[in-house]
């Protein structure tokens, strides 16, 4: 009885074993699809031109390319900000050289820290609401700005629309068709069947927001200017954002220590996290008066 009982504990510490190894090989598979985009944005005051444009100090800095890529940007949401107050954020873009606009639906989950350990739980949470994690679609990516992370879901797609050459020719109307073209079903259904659809069809489009991209080269690591200048309270207002891209959470670590240095120590960096998309619906929503959302 004695050797049976001393048998049954050791199996059952070799199971637990098991599970705990089987676990970890689960939670390495998924972390193994995250990829990691570092943002920070900059002073505009002090790098940007009065042509909205990067100055020749930034330009020799970064080793930047010869031309901008202008980009347009629409996004669609409600009066009441039934999309974002849920952690949705949807938008049509085009860049200038491109023949068919681009969709993406995204899905933010906000990070508690800066650790592997975090990014998992944050991770575990979208495979809790019925996000499937191990398909090709959606994409996860860490965002990770001055202070915090964010891991944002993203389903893309691209299509011809009509005969439209760029996103001016774009009515409301056009954009929502467009954009439920493209929406995932997790949205579509989010807190009820037909939830998305229901919130789209009443949803604002905000923009066009157009902005300038650049790319350029920081100690070997290729890295992405984007300039936004934002209509707010009867003036403009400019954001700059740099950023690189990379698979690997300790190369994102230790370069991001390394370029947030070398921006504060050039009195650069703002140190703030990022606010962009908010500020772009502050400008461009407007209030819907009760009869006309009936």
């Amino acid at each position: 009885m004695k050797n049976a009982g001393i048998r049954r504990a050791f199996l059952l510490i070799i199971l637990i074993f098991l599970l705990g190894s089987t676990r970890g090989y689960a939670d390495q598979a998924i972390m193994d699809q995250v990829s990691f985009e570092v943002k920070f944005f900059l002073s505009p005051d002090k790098v940007l031109a009065e042509n909205h444009l990067l100055t020749e100090a930034v330009a020799d800095q970064f080793s930047l390319g010869q031309e901008y890529t202008p980009i347009d940007v629409i996004y669609l949401e409600t009066a009441n900000r039934a999309f974002t107050s849920e952690g949705w954020v949807n938008r049509i873009r085009w860049k200038e050289g491109k023949k068919k606009p681009e969709c993406t639906c995204k899905k933010r989950y906000p990070v508690a820290g800066d650790d592997q350990a975090s990014i998992l739980a944050a991770l575990k949470s979208a495979a809790a609401d019925g996000i499937d994690l191990q398909s090709e679609s959606p994409s996860l990516q860490i965002d990770w700005g001055y202070s915090r992370m964010t891991l944002s879901v993203a389903w893309e797609s691209s299509g011809i629309f009509k005969d439209y050459q760029n996103l001016k020719q774009f009515s409301t109307g056009d954009a929502i068709s467009f954009l439920s073209e493209c929406m995932p079903a997790e949205e579509l259904d989010w807190l009820r069947p037909g939830w998305g659809k229901d919130n789209l069809a009443r949803a604002q489009k905000v923009g066009i927001v157009s902005f300038n991209r650049i790319k350029g080269i920081w100690e070997d690591t290729e890295v992405t200017f984007d300039i936004t200048t934002i209509p707010l309270n009867g003036a403009e207002e400019d954001m700059v954002e740099l950023s690189f891209k990379t698979d690997h959470y300790e190369e994102a670590a230790e370069k991001r220590r390394q370029l947030r240095g070398f921006l504060m120590e050039n009195g650069i960096l703002l140190e703030a996290d990022s606010l962009k998309t908010q500020m772009i619906l502050d400008a461009g929503l407007y209030e819907v008066p009760p009869e006309a959302g009936q």
